[in-house]
């Protein structure tokens, strides 16, 4: 009720996370100007797409991981660079802990691999050692609580993502494609910021459809250009690369994520873009990032850039925030935005339908009257874009029974949704008060 205190931490989390992140920016790039990495650091901390990572209390997982995530690289460059193993054992211990916060930080094992590669002169075999070890991190991470904790189960719903129902191999693919032509946009363009997508926003399409024949071929130009400048580890590869294993996981193609796409799954891919920027700033103006002395001239015109990037980018963050105010001014602002998303306008309706619910008792009666049409509008909304949604097939039923005293409706919709899901019991509840109202007795005692 008194989110304020969390709100704090969270942005303690994220300034400290970003903080973190120059510092180990300036020890990989510690040719290049000190400029450099920390032009990279603020467009990552300003990049609106981060707003529902910080402005979500939820989304502290995602920080957690990515915090302990960089925490083990930092540990394990000092390991690096000063050859005491107790800094090993520390990556060890720091990336255990980010398993536990989340499974998010599972890229990082490849991209100390990758860091190692480009930053370090270390052999193959040792860098081929170190990957074991964190293997080994995730190994213990992942089993040991299992020994004692209860099995963690999720329903896999359709309005999430309807790819964990698909099983035609070009659709996935093509859904995947599509979703990884989504994060690139909301790097380039971050509008419209959504909290949630789901079914229909990405809709589910094969190889055979424009968007993701661009995507494909912007994807195949990146990794080509990547492995290209891979040998002479030259920094854009690295980037691209970086982002690369970033976004790899939440592409739909190998696992289907929650809720499709989520700017949330852009949190470590972002670094790699921002990296990528930087340097292409750098190298419009003919500056090498690595002169330890940049000339004047050349620094007012990359801080010209830089400004006309922040100001749009710390607007739409402040923006957004607010957004983030309550869950009734989320799901409101976001309908305009998220009207194909099914979960966004069953969200919103049950969100008024909560507000009615907690009203006093005295203001009940006119509540119902202005928000009913409202809420049953927004609850067939839904169902429009699937109408297989038992759940909500339930909410509208309680809505007829409930607020608008029409029986006949809801005994349509619980009928319906009792079909789909025989052990719905809040449905069968529903639907015996509906019998009731229209003095069918036997029916609702039945129910």
């Amino acid at each position: 009720e008194k989110p304020g205190v969390s709100h704090g931490i969270n942005v303690l989390i994220y300034f400290f996370l970003s903080t973190l992140l120059f510092f180990i920016l300036k020890r990989i790039l510690k040719n290049y100007n000190i400029l450099f990495p920390f032009l990279v650091t603020i467009l990552f901390m300003i990049h609106p797409v981060h707003t529902e990572v910080v402005a979500s209390l939820k989304n502290r997982d995602e920080m957690l991981a990515f915090l302990c995530g960089f925490g083990g690289l930092y540990y394990l460059l000092q390991y690096i660079d000063l050859k005491k193993k107790r800094y090993l054992v520390f990556t060890f211990i720091v990336f255990c802990i980010g398993y536990l916060s989340k499974s998010s930080i599972l890229p990082f094992i490849l991209i100390y691999s990758l860091v190692l590669y480009f930053f370090s002169e270390i052999p193959p075999k040792r860098i081929l050692f170190i990957f074991f070890i964190v293997l080994g991190a995730v190994a213990i991470a992942y089993f040991i609580p299992r020994l004692f904790l209860p099995k963690a189960e999720r329903v896999k719903d359709f309005i999430e993502n309807p790819l964990y129902f698909e099983k035609s191999l070009w659709n996935r693919l093509g859904t995947g494609l599509l979703s990884l032509l989504f994060y690139l946009k909301m790097l380039v363009y971050p509008y419209p910021l959504l909290y949630y997508y789901g079914y229909n926003t990405i809709p589910v399409t094969n190889l055979w459809n424009v968007w993701v024949l661009l995507s494909l071929f912007l994807y195949l130009s990146l990794l080509a250009y990547a492995l290209l400048k891979f040998k002479e580890k030259h920094l854009l590869s690295f980037a691209t690369l970086f982002y690369l294993i970033g976004i790899a996981m939440y592409s739909n193609v190998l696992v289907p994520v929650v809720g499709i796409v989520g700017e949330r799954f852009l949190f470590l891919g972002s670094v790699g873009f921002s990296i990528a920027l930087v340097y292409l700033i750098f190298r419009i103006f003919g500056t090498d990032p690595k002169n330890l002395t940049i000339e004047i001239s050349d620094r007012v015109k990359i801080f010209a850039v830089i400004i006309l990037l922040l100001i749009p980018s710390t607007y739409m963050t402040i923006k957004r925030n607010r957004t983030w105010r309550n869950l009734m001014d989320l799901t409101g602002r976001d309908l305009k935005h998220g009207d194909k998303s099914a979960k966004v306008n069953l969200q919103f309706a049950g969100q008024m339908m909560n507000r009615v619910y907690s009203a006093k008792p005295e203001d009940q009666q006119s509540m119902l009257h202005t928000f009913t049409p409202v809420i049953t509008y927004y609850f067939r909304k839904a169902l429009a874009i699937y109408p297989f949604n038992y759940e909500t097939l339930n909410d509208l039923g309680s809505v007829y029974v409930n607020f608008a005293s029409k029986p006949d409706s809801a005994i349509i919709y619980l009928k319906r949704a009792t079909a789909l899901s025989p052990k719905l019991q809040p449905a069968w509840v529903n639907l015996g008060l509906a019998y009731r109202k229209k003095q069918l007795y036997d029916s609702a005692l039945y129910c």
